[in-house]
C-alpha cells in the first residue's frame, strides 16, 4: 500500500494475484548464501528462523518474514532486499515501502512470538541497515493500515502514484 495504493487495491480485489519480481529471485539464482550473511548478523542468537509466518491480529496483517534472530529477551527481524540499493535516506522516500514492510513484520513478530523488537535489519547486497523500531514508525504503520482498510471498505480505486519508476515496473 505504501509503494502504491492502486497496486494494493488490485491485489485485494483480484484475490491476491501477484507476481514474483526479479529482486525476489535474484539472490537464489545467483547462488548467494543469504543464510551465511544472516548468521553473521545474528551473532549470539539462540535461534534463527527463516521465512517464518507472522501475524498481527490487532492490525489484521500477516506475512512471512525473511529471517528472525531470536535472543533470550528480544528478537531482530531481517528483511532482505538484495537487488536494491537502500540507504537511510532512500527509506524516507523511494524505498519507504521497504521501511513500512519491515515495521509491519517487526510488529507482527512481537505479537506472534510474544517478544520485544527493539530494532530490525534491512539486508541488501551493499550491506545492511539497522533501524530502531520507534513509536513514531509504529504509529505511521497503524495509520497506513487504517487507510488500507478504508480503501477496502469503500472499494474505490485509488489514484496511482504517477511515478514513472514505479509505474513502468508495475504489472497493473
Amino acid at each position: 500500500f505504501t509503494y502504491c495504493p492502486r497496486y494494493a487495491y488490485y491485489l485485494v480485489f483480484m484475490r491476491g494475484i501477484n507476481y514474483v519480481t526479479e529482486s525476489m529471485e535474484a539472490a537464489l539464482e545467483n547462488g548467494i548464501d543469504l543464510d551465511k550473511a544472516v548468521r553473521g548478523l545474528c551473532g549470539g542468537a539462540n535461534n534463527v528462523l527463516k521465512e517464518y509466518p507472522v501475524y498481527s491480529r490487532s492490525l489484521g496483517i500477516y506475512g512471512r518474514i525473511d529471517y528472525v534472530c531470536l535472543y533470550r529477551d528480544h528478537a531482530v527481524p531481517i528483511e532482505v532486499k538484495w537487488l536494491s540499493k537502500v540507504s537511510r535516506r532512500s527509506l524516507l522516500s523511494r524505498h519507504r515501502h521497504y521501511l513500512m514492510q519491515a515495521v509491519a513484520y517487526s510488529m507482527a513478530v512481537e505479537e506472534t512470538l510474544k517478544t520485544v523488537v527493539k530494532h530490525f535489519i534491512i539486508l541488501t547486497s551493499g550491506g545492511h541497515l539497522i533501524i530502531e523500531l520507534t513509536p513514531a514508525l509504529k504509529s505511521t504503520l497503524v495509520s497506513l493500515v487504517r487507510e488500507l482498510r478504508l480503501m477496502m471498505t469503500n472499494e474505490r480505486l485509488p489514484k496511482g502514484v504517477n511515478d514513472p519508476r514505479k509505474c513502468n515496473y508495475c504489472a497493473f
